[in-house]
């Protein structure tokens, strides 16, 4: 069984439950594995032990108004329906708070507090399709049951999902669904497979599929339910590799910046082909392959860390915090500005709520890792 990923408030509660004594067996494993993880780790919660400590640092950064922000931070948790959790453990509420101002307590001066207004993600509002003669439509934000979209296609909303029917024209001709930062989306293409394209993604698809077999383009990252037809296979073509099913589900993320490709197999088994030397790499369900420029690497992991995006979550498994952000600021639509370029390599598993407050994953971060992080507009300034 692979473990469950400790979030932040999950953290809280638990250190909470710690230093009243009444956690569980489980609870205390999953302390035990996160102090492991770095001295870091036993140091915070030293610090958290020691309450006059605490406080002298809370007092000490004499712009924070204690009980303001934990009035703020209790009455936004109480939105989320946890307020009987925090009631119960009120502790709790204060671990955000307590790091927050270890952090804003050692920053320059001169530099400007944070704004008030939460930094949420920025959703996109222009989603196009475009045909090879470059003329584009404008898809809509929110899927209508039925609209006519240019003079021969037809957009219905099909189980959630987006489906382009054509009324004359080329029914094999390709177009192209284009995702910017912020945005995704879900489509059904013709033989009834799923697909969900992730923010900053180019998908290319027939209408409708004729001949031997289905071939689409991807240039980002997608999540396919392929469906089954075992008369024709299901080619995904990245700048780098050919992924080829016949019915499965995987995950595919191409990222042609810095040259690198890799699946990941839910269910059912794919074929990874290189394509610069032809070489074939057969994958099964819970397997991973990594291609770059060195060559490529197969690994078993767990597919639902690489999924679960089209849940509204991100994960990360030891992940270096500059790909991490990366990932991130695609989803918020932000940018990121290394100061320190040593934190670039700093390893980080956590789990990050698609739709909170920025400044949240950023203390999720600096309370695990000795990171320091700023906000100017949409700039993560990481110290």
């Amino acid at each position: 069984m692979n473990p469950r990923i400790i979030t932040l408030f999950d953290l809280s509660l638990i250190i909470a439950r710690h230093l009243a004594g009444e956690m569980t067996d489980e609870e205390r494993e999953q302390l035990n594995a996160w102090l492991a993880e770095s001295a870091h780790h036993r140091e915070l919660l030293e610090r958290v032990r020691d309450e006059r400590l605490t406080r002298e640092k809370l007092l000490a950064y004499e712009r924070a108004d204690v009980e303001e922000a934990l009035a703020r931070f209790l009455a936004e948790k109480r939105k989320r329906s946890m307020r009987r959790r925090l009631t119960r453990y009120a502790g709790v509420a204060a671990l955000p708070v307590i790091a927050a101002a270890w952090w804003l307590s050692s920053r320059p001066v001169a530099e400007a507090p944070a704004v008030d207004e939460p930094l949420l993600p920025r959703l996109a509002s222009s989603i196009t399709l475009t045909a090879p003669g470059g003329k584009y439509i404008e898809l809509p934000a929110a899927l209508p049951p039925e609209q006519r979209i240019g003079a021969d296609l037809v957009l219905k909303q099909e189980a959630g999902m987006a489906r382009i029917v054509p009324v004359t024209g080329d029914r094999e001709e390709y177009r192209t669904i284009s995702v910017p930062r912020g945005g995704e989306f879900r489509i059904m293409l013709g033989d009834g497979t799923k697909v969900w394209v992730n923010a900053e993604t180019k998908f290319s698809f027939p209408l409708e599929f004729a001949g031997g077999e289905r071939r689409v383009m991807l240039e980002g990252e997608a999540y396919f339910e392929v469906a089954r037809d075992s008369g024709r296979a299901f080619a995904v073509e990245t700048p780098l590799a050919t992924v080829t099913v016949r019915g499965t589900s995987f995950n595919l993320s191409s990222d042609a910046r810095r040259a690198r490709t890799v699946a990941t197999l839910v269910e059912g088994a794919v074929d990874f082909t290189v394509r610069e030397t032809g070489e074939q790499v057969p994958m099964r369900a819970g397997e991973q392959v990594v291609l770059t420029g060195e060559g490529w690497d197969k690994r078993e992991v767990e597919p639902s860390l690489y999924t679960s995006w089209r849940e509204g979550w991100l994960n990360f498994s030891s992940e270096r915090l500059e790909e991490m952000l990366e990932v991130i600021a695609r989803w918020y639509n932000a940018e990121v500005l290394f100061v320190n370029e040593a934190a670039k390599d700093m390893l980080y598993t956590g789990q990050v709520r698609k739709y909170e407050d920025f400044r949240e994953v950023l203390n999720i971060i600096s309370l695990t890792r000795s990171a320091r992080f700023s906000v100017d507009n949409r700039t993560i300034i990481v110290h």
